[in-house]
C-alpha cells in the first residue's frame, strides 16, 4: 500500500491546513505523493482550501464572515493560519503555488481533490474552467483531479483533461444512475478512468465493490478515517491511503524516501511495476 498526505500533510501535529509549510515539511520527510484541497474563491481564482465554513475558517483560526463566507484572492492570501500556535502564522496557496513547487521538485505527484465539485456536482462550466488551468504537458502527467459525481467526471473528460479520479461514496450519498458497482466500472472502462477513490465506509460495508475494481484494473484510493489503523487498511486491499500521519524519522528514512521518490510520482509511469517489486519490502512507520 502506498500513500499521500492528505490535505499537504501534517505539520507539526496540526493536519487540514493545506499550507506551504505543511507542503515543505511533508516533502521533507518523505512524502512524494500529495492530495490538496481545492476550492474557488469569490472572483473565480483556485486556491488550496477545505470549505468555505465558520468550522474550517475555526480550525484554521481566522476570520468568517456569515454574509460573504467566500472571500476574494487578496483577502485570502492575506490570512495566516493558526496565529495561536504559530506567531507568524501558516501561509495559504494558490493553485499556481502548487504548480509552482511541481516544477521545481519534478519527483511529486499531486491529486487536486475539487470540492468546488462537492458543492455543485453537475458544473460543466466548473469543471472546464478548471481542466483549462493545466496547461503544462509535465504538471498534466504528475497529476490527477479528484471529483465528486461521475457527471462532473464526464465534464473532464470532454474538457480535454485525461487523468480524472471519481469519488464513489456509499449508495445513498451517490447519484441514481451510478448505485451499482457494474454501473460504476462501465462508466470507468468507457472513460478509460485509472484509479478511484472510495469511501472507507463503502469497502468496509461492501468489500466485493473493492474487488471488483481492483480486477477491472483500477488503483482504489481511501482517505483513512482517525482512529482507523494503517493495518486494517492494508487488509482491506486499499492501494493508496490517503493519510494526516507524518512521515517518521530514523534509520529507514533514507530508504522511504528513495521508495516514495520511485513510487509515489511514477503514478502514471511505465516503470511503477518494475520499481514496487524492488522496493515493495520498504514501508511507512506510523506514529501510534
Amino acid at each position: 500500500m502506498e500513500y499521500n498526505a492528505h490535505a499537504l500533510g501534517n505539520y507539526l501535529g496540526y493536519t487540514m491546513t493545506n499550507s506551504k509549510e505543511a507542503l515543505e515539511y511533508s516533502y521533507k520527510t518523505g512524502f512524494r505523493f500529495f492530495e490538496v484541497d481545492i476550492h474557488r474563491t469569490s472572483d473565480g481564482h483556485f486556491v488550496a482550501y477545505h470549505l468555505w465554513t465558520k468550522t474550517d475558517a475555526d480550525n484554521l483560526h481566522i476570520p468568517f464572515n456569515v454574509e460573504n463566507p467566500v472571500p476574494d484572492l487578496k483577502t485570502f492570501l492575506n490570512y495566516r493560519y493558526l496565529t495561536n500556535v504559530f506567531p507568524s502564522g501558516l501561509t495559504p496557496l494558490t493553485l499556481e503555488n502548487i504548480f509552482d513547487f511541481m516544477k521545481k521538485y519534478t519527483d511529486v505527484t499531486v491529486m487536486f481533490d475539487l470540492l468546488a465539485g462537492y458543492v455543485d456536482r453537475d458544473n460543466s462550466e466548473l469543471m472546464q474552467t478548471f481542466a483549462a488551468k493545466f496547461t503544462d504537458k509535465e504538471i498534466i502527467n504528475r497529476s490527477v483531479i479528484e471529483t465528486y459525481s461521475l457527471n462532473n467526471a464526464r465534464y473532464l473528460y470532454e474538457a480535454g483533461y485525461p487523468n480524472i479520479q471519481p469519488w464513489i461514496d456509499i449508495s445513498e450519498n451517490s447519484e441514481k444512475e451510478f448505485q451499482s458497482i457494474e454501473e460504476i466500472i462501465d462508466f470507468i472502462k468507457k472513460y478509460n478512468i485509472k484509479n478511484v477513490s472510495i469511501s472507507f465506509w463503502r469497502i468496509k460495508a461492501y468489500p466485493a465493490d473493492r474487488q471488483a475494481l481492483s480486477q477491472a484494473g483500477v488503483r482504489v484510493f481511501c482517505p483513512i478515517p482517525q482512529g482507523v489503523k494503517i493495518k486494517e487498511a492494508k487488509q482491506m486491499g486499499i492501494d493508496v491511503a490517503t493519510t494526516d500521519l507524518p512521515m517518521c524519522r530514523g534509520l529507514k528514512t533514507k530508504f522511504k524516501r528513495i521508495r516514495y521518490r520511485l513510487l509515489s510520482h511514477l503514478f502514471f509511469g511505465k516503470k511503477a511495476k518494475k520499481y514496487k517489486e524492488k522496493y515493495k519490502n520498504l514501508s511507512v512507520c506510523s506514529i501510534k
